[in-house]
């Protein structure tokens, strides 16, 4: 068999095995069911809280395993977020420990989107200024004035042009997935599981 042949049998099987661990309810942190994706977190164990914090931060593990296990949900799939809690805790303690992941969530949407308004207007700006610097490079060339930096300013305004072009689409890229993943694990519905 060549390489590419047990490349592609490999990632097949790979594929299999990657349907048969989605539909396995019995897998510790991941399954989907009627086509909703759910992300089991087990607080049972462990520490809930932040230790630097005064209960009022969830440990940052936590979101850790949440992201890591997120990789693995349907992108157009609905998420549900299923918490196994200590058998003992309050319904009052429950209620904060979800409010406290949700408004980490919320956090994280603001300051992706804030970032994508930055990138935006940082990258409008740079155009513009781009476009200046190439509107004076063509004045000069109009009335043919020889200008010993004229070759450094068309270079300098399609670099300006290009970091605006790349910031816009590029850069703001890993920052729109970050929003998406971050929405998406905020409209999460929680599902509270008691300790068997």
């Amino acid at each position: 068999m060549s390489k590419r042949k047990e490349v592609k049998e490999t990632v097949k099987n790979a594929r299999i095995m990657f349907e048969e661990i989605k539909k396995d309810k019995n897998r510790a942190d991941f399954y989907e069911e009627n086509g909703v994706s759910h992300i089991e977190i087990n607080l049972s164990n462990g520490n809930i809280y932040d230790e630097y914090s005064t209960d009022s931060e969830l440990n940052p593990e936590i979101f850790e395993f949440v992201e890591k296990v997120f990789r693995l949900v349907k992108k157009k799939a609905n998420l549900e977020i299923d918490i196994t809690y200590p058998s003992e805790m309050s319904e009052e303690e429950k209620d904060k420990i979800e409010r406290l992941f949700k408004s980490h969530y919320a956090i994280n949407i603001v300051k992706s989107d804030d970032e994508i308004k930055r990138h935006n207007i940082v990258s409008i700006l740079l155009l513009i200024f781009g476009v200046l610097v190439y509107c004076a490079y063509g004045l000069l060339e109009y009335f043919k004035v020889d200008f010993v930096f004229q070759g450094i300013i068309e270079i300098a305004s399609w670099v300006f042009i290009w970091e605006a072009v790349d910031m816009f689409f590029l850069s703001n890229f890993s920052s729109r997935i970050e929003r998406i993943k971050n929405v998406k694990i905020f409209k999460a519905m929680i599902n509270r599981v008691d300790k068997k």
